[in-house]
Formats: C-alpha cells, structure tokens, sequence
C-alpha cells in the first residue's frame, strides 16, 4: 500500500475506533454517530472521493460553533448529563475533522479528538465489547503516527520518496509491538494496588424497574416483567460445572397482608447487621429460621442497577459478604441496603436452602404446635368461598404439610399458567382466578395457595423473588432476567421455620431456547468475566492472587528440593561439607543461566543478520554506507532526513556521490516497505559502498 494512502486509512481507522467504542455504549443517539461512523469507514474504502469532498475552512467554523450551540442545549434542556452531551460534542467535532483533512494539524486534531471520544466512552460503558474498539483505537493509532513520521523523513520533492510503500509485514510488525505492549501494560493494570476510585466511579443511567420488591405489591404488577428480557443479576456457584438438579429460587421479599388484590408487608422491625472488616455481615438465628446444615450453598452475585434496596439470594441466608457498608434484615428474612445501587454491585451469599423431609416436617407437627401469628392467618373479608374450597380440597387431612401438599397439588392439576388471563371486574381477582378464569400466573396461583391454606389453619406468607435463569454452561452460573420474576408461598413449622412451596405450574418456568444459544452463552460469559476481573478487579481480588502465585512457589520449590533428593540419592556425588542438594540446586540454576545466554546470543545474531545486507526489513547496508560517509567527513546533521541527506550530497559531486541516492531510495523501502533486497540490487549497493570505501583526497562537508 502507497504510504500516503496507509496514512489516510490509519487516520480514519482512529477515528472510526473511537466512534465504535462510543457505539457500543449506546448512550448517544444512533442518528448522530451511525452517519459518522459511515463517513470514516467510506473514507478508508474510497479515500480519493473523499479527499475530494473537503469543506471550506469558514464553514468549518460556524459548524464548530453550532456544534457547541448544539451540546449546551443536550446538557441544559434535552439529557442533563455532561457526559452524553460531552460526547455528542466530540461525535460531530470528529465528522468535521474527517471532512477537512488538509494539513498536518488536522490530522494531530483528528487524532486528539478521538482520542478524548474514546476517553467519554470508558465513563458510559463497562460492556467488554469496548475492548475491542479499545486495542483498535491504539493498534490503529501507532501505525498512523509511524507514517506521519515516515512521510516527514522522506517527503522529499524528487527524491523518489512519494512512491515509498509499507507492506503487511510492517502492519502485522507494528501491530504485534503495539499488543505486547497492551500486554505490559494490563500486566500492571493487575499488579498495581487497588484504591477506591471515588469520583471516577461509573453510576448508572437509570435504575432498572422491577416489580414485587417494594412494601406494596398489587396482584397483577408482574404481568409485563414476565415479558421483559432485561438482565438483573448473574449468580456464580463456585465449582458447579454442570447444572445444579435442585431448583433455584432467588428470595426477595415476603408479604403477610392481603386485601383486595393489595400484597402489604406490614411487620415493623429491621436490624442493622455488624459489618465486619472482611466485609462479612452475619445474619442471627432468629433471623434465618433453620439451623446452620453443612450443605451450605455459595453464590457470588452480580446485581445490575435496580430500583429496590433488595438483594437475592437462596434463603435461608446465614452470611452475606458484599462491597458495601450497610446491611439490614427484617423480620421476614429479607436483606436490604440503605439506598438502591446507582450501579452494579457484588456479594457473595452463603445460604442452607435444603428443605426438610416429609418425615422431618410430620414429626415437628407431632410434639407440641407453633404459637399461631395472627397476621399469617389473615383473611380478607367475604372469603367464604374462599374457606369452603380449602375445606373441601383438604378434606381428611391431618398435619399441616399434607394440607400444603394438597392445596399445592390441586392448584398445579386444576388451573393453567396463562401471561393474559380474562377478567370478570365484578368478582375479586382471586375469586375471579379460583371460581371463574381458572387461568393466571404465578401471583394468582401463590396468593390463591396462601388464603387457602390460612383458610384451613395453616400459616402462610406470599414471596417474591426470581426463579432459577438460564443456565451458562461456560462459566457455571445463572444469568437472571425481569421474565424470571417470581412467586411463591412459604408454610411456616414448628421447628424448620419457613418452608418453601410453589402451586404455579411447571411449564410455567420454561421457555423457548433463543437461537444461536451457545454463541449467546460464550459471548456471556466473556461480558461476566470481563466484569468481574476488569471493572470489579479490587484489592482483595490482588492480595488472593499473591497468594497464590506464593503457595505455587512454595509448591515448586518443594518438589524441586525432593526431585535433587531422589537425583543424587544413589550416585556418587559426594564433598565434604556439602549435601547433593547443595550441589543439585546450583548446578541446575547456572544450566538455565547458560541456556538462557546462548538464546540471547542467537536471538541477536539471527535479528542482526549476516553482511551488509541483512534480512528482510533490516539496514545494516546503510549503516555501513554512513560508516563511510563519515569517514570521508560527510555526517548527517540533526533534522536531517536522509534523503535529504543523499540529495545535498549528490547535487555537490553527482558523479563520486550519486549512488548515495541509490542506496538510500533503497533502504527506505527496506526499512518501511518490508522489502527484500535482489541480487542486482544487491550487486549494485556493493559497487557503491565499494566506490565509498576508497580513500578521497579533499573531504568537504554539505
């Protein structure tokens, strides 16, 4: 490719990076930045028609000044946030750049535009395709500054510079150089020591809405959230590499009220937990029903920005680890933080959710009853048809758990699981889904239990909260969406506490497989991990890899003591005074010295390269060539291009210097063309240097 025609692609590969990245964050407005985006990829395709449709410098400015006309009034009266608007700015300053691309400062303006562009974009996006617009952006960058240099050293009028050309191996060269220095740099991206980022901190847009986790919950809220995709949280169980069997229900909020379709928590009462310095808060016993079980299930969460101050998690939960201060439980068992997250948080939760046995929960029900709460026994007034329902579906049974089994099983063979249930206005929503529509959704089927089971004496609460996700096989966790929103019933026991039942239908969790699944999964899974050791990579995250790189050293040096052991242990190898370790050990370290010597050598002999004139892409025939050149007194002075250089040299004395030209026409393709050398070339730089290396009477600089 022609060096000025890799110029202008470079140029406009920037630009067209940092628009990318602002893209993905997908906070600008797609009317703005798509046809910028277009402009600079038009530009790297048909570089000559746009070279041509340059605008005029005075309608640059007034554009400029509408430009800035333009972002004041996204900031003070259309979006309100300095950051969109800030980066709309630069979307519009970038089009213009790419539209008068005359000079040399237009292209260094061009190039700081975008680099502050992509700069806007970290402060709107953690998604980890930024990434990829970010390793392009600084690949794209360094290859456009290199020909910006490259031009200035041999733009030189009837030097024969103007048809110099760079070749993929530069590209693939300078691109190799420029991802092991990204590589340098994210190794110390993990090994500096982590501080609170403070004001740089990213805070969400807009909290994501979600239904069911505020004191109030209207029969009928999730309806919609049922259809909603939006993802809520992710949770890791650490070591599961196939999908657990049980089912996972993520407890939010339990409800003890019911009136006319109005779910209410109306216990008073929360407790601030103790935060410990690790970050720990421990929930007591009267909070978390059960007793502690060794089958305790471990979830690292990562909970998007929602409208509500509760966590999930499986429940019973007995300790909570996250990256805040503040954590409170009611009496309920719900966890709450002081305010809803401006942006996504992680914790992990420790939880006993395996409910006791049949025979466990029969055997409580034998010694003495629990004392009864009225609250949980509450009915709505005119529930008559209601109670005879419960009475007649219950009918025979004697313990509270074959009441809950019944009404449970009775409700799953009887109703259907429908998003669109009729409505008779005239009854009450309950009445109308257990004697009319027969047809709801799992509010309906968990509030319809609920009644029935106060009805016949049993205590009992509605929960919300999410039900099991889809399931990444990739990374061994649940990715949790708002159509995951769920409800279930909890049974309370004499010495178990809260047990768990859901009447809604089976076929009511499941739903078709998006296409392309696995991709979707793999992609995910990437977003998490980028996540989790990018954007949330702390200084606890830090300390637990130090440690582990410092049990692997101790490891390895463990068996390399016990491999010398066994090494020496039958040979002859014996001096006074020193053990065969102290011998072993020594020797193997000064062979991999001396191995490492011998590749350094060979490494640099095989980049040096043999003669004068070298390998593909090296100069040491220029080298050589200047080597002589001074010798006769003839130096390059600073700022001095060297063909410059060769052209005063071969205006002075054309016969005794014009091969010099020669020679330099053909080290600058060499060197930024990634040319080889022919062997008539070859032949022709050894006359040269041949006819320098004579001696010469009367030296005389240029």
């Amino acid at each position: 490719m022609e060096l000025g025609r890799a110029y202008l692609f470079s140029s406009r590969l920037v630009a067209l990076s940092g628009l990318m990245a602002l893209l993905f964050t997908r906070e600008a407005p797609d009317w703005l930045v798509v046809p910028a985006t277009v402009l600079a990829a038009g530009g790297m395709v048909y570089p000559k028609r746009f070279a041509r449709a340059l605008l005029p410098e005075r309608a640059m400015t007034a554009l400029g000044l509408a430009a800035l006309s333009f972002s004041m009034l996204d900031f003070f009266y259309i979006g309100g946030s300095l950051a969109v608007a800030g980066a709309d700015l630069l979307v519009i300053l970038v089009a213009l750049k790419l539209l008068s691309l005359r000079a040399d400062k237009d292209y260094v303006q061009l190039f700081t535009v975008s680099f502050f562009l992509l700069l806007a974009s970290t402060a709107l996006s953690t998604e980890i395709y930024f990434l990829a617009a970010f390793v392009t952006f600084f690949v794209s960058l360094t290859w456009a500054l290199m020909f910006r240099n490259m031009k200035g050293e041999g733009a030189v009028p009837g030097a024969g510079a103007a048809g110099m050309r760079v070749g993929r191996s530069f590209f693939g060269g300078t691109a190799l150089l420029t991802l092991v220095a990204f590589a340098v740099t994210l190794a110390m991206f993990f090994a500096i020591p982590r501080v609170g980022i403070g004001f740089f901190s990213r805070h969400a847009g807009a909290l994501i809405k979600v239904s069911g986790f505020s004191d109030r919950v209207e029969l009928g809220s999730m309806g919609q959230v049922k259809l909603d995709p939006t993802v809520v949280m992710r949770v890791e169980l650490p070591g599961s590499v196939q999908m657990p069997s049980s089912r996972m229900y993520w407890r939010g909020r339990a409800f003890d009220n019911y009136n006319n379709g109005l779910w209410q928590d109306t216990l008073s009462g929360r407790m601030f937990l103790a935060w410990t310095v690790a970050g720990d808060f421990f929930i007591p016993k009267e909070y978390a029903d059960r007793s502690a079980t060794r089958d305790t299930v471990v979830q690292n969460v990562v909970l998007e920005p929602l409208d509500t101050t509760t966590i999930f998690a499986l429940y019973p939960v007995r300790r909570v680890n996250g990256d805040f201060r503040s954590l409170s439980v009611d009496r309920s068992g719900a966890l709450n933080l002081a305010y809803p997250p401006g942006s996504r948080i992680r914790y992990t939760a420790y939880s006993d959710p395996a409910n006791p046995s049949r025979a466990e929960l029969e055997l409580e029900e034998r010694g003495a009853k629990a004392r009864p709460d009225p609250k949980y026994l509450q009915l709505p007034e005119g529930s008559d048809g209601i109670t005879r329902l419960a009475m007649q579906v219950t009918s025979g049974s004697v313990t509270d758990y074959d009441k809950a089994v019944r009404i449970q099983g009775y409700l799953k063979a009887n109703y259907a699981y429908t998003l669109d249930p009729p409505r008779d206005k005239k009854m009450g929503p309950i009445e109308d889904f257990l004697f009319n529509s027969k047809a709801g959704y799992c509010e309906h089927f968990a509030t319809a239990m609920a009644l029935m089971l106060r009805a016949s004496g049993v205590q009992s609460r509605m929960v919300t909260g999410f039900y099991g996700g889809e399931w990444n096989e990739y990374g061994g966790y649940y990715l949790v969406r708002e159509q995951d929103a769920h409800t279930w019933v909890e049974v309370r026991f004499p010495e178990s506490g809260w047990v768990m039942f859901d009447p809604t239908p089976e076929s009511a969790g499941s739903r078709p497989k998006p296409m392309f699944g696995r991709l979707s999964n793999a992609l995910d899974f990437m977003r998490f991990k980028w996540d989790r050791y990018v954007i949330y990579y702390n200084l606890s995250d830090q300390m637990t890899a130090v440690n582990s790189l410092a049990r692997a050293y101790q490891s390895m040096k463990k068996g390399i003591s016990e491999y010398t052991d066994r090494l020496g242990g039958d040979s002859g190898l014996r001096l006074p005074g020193f053990s065969r370790r102290d011998i072993l050990l020594p020797a193997a370290i000064l062979c991999m010295i001396a191995l490492l010597a011998v590749a350094t050598y060979l490494l640099r002999r095989a980049l040096k390269g043999r003669g004068v004139m070298g390998r593909r892409g090296s100069v040491p025939f220029y080298e050589e060539m200047a080597r002589l050149l001074r010798r006769r007194g003839h130096v390059r002075p600073p700022g001095v291009t060297p063909m410059e250089f060769a052209v005063r040299l071969s205006a002075g004395e054309p016969e005794e210097y014009g091969g010099v030209v020669y020679v330099t026409e053909l080290y600058n393709r060499v060197r930024f063309g990634g040319r080889s050398v022919s062997r008539e070339e070859e032949g022709r730089v050894r006359e040269v240097l041949g006819r320098l290396g004579r001696e010469k009477a009367a030296p005389r600089r240029p």
